[in-house]
């Protein structure tokens, strides 16, 4: 898996922003159908929310990063438009 490094030009953060509303988009529906899931294969669900911690939330967001395929790296910088 390779990556090429694009630098940017200063003050350019505004126009690749639709970029990172796209991957971060991607990755908060992941977490939280990661989430629902978690809740849902539980039989109490006000248990379950009340022993969630930070380890279980990092641990979920881990695997929502992971799910960040190479394939919706090319569609988000696409959705950002302009490139500087």
């Amino acid at each position: 898996m390779g990556f090429d490094l694009i630098l940017a030009t200063p003050n350019c953060t505004a126009l690749l922003q639709p970029m990172d509303q796209n991957l971060i988009q991607n990755i908060k529906v992941s977490y939280r159908k990661g989430l629902l899931n978690y809740i849902i294969s539980h039989d109490d669900g006000n248990v379950v929310l009340q022993n969630f911690n930070t380890k279980n939330a990092i641990t979920d967001l881990d695997r929502a990063w992971k799910s960040i395929t190479e394939k919706l790296v090319p569609v988000a910088i696409s959705a950002g438009g302009r490139r500087c």
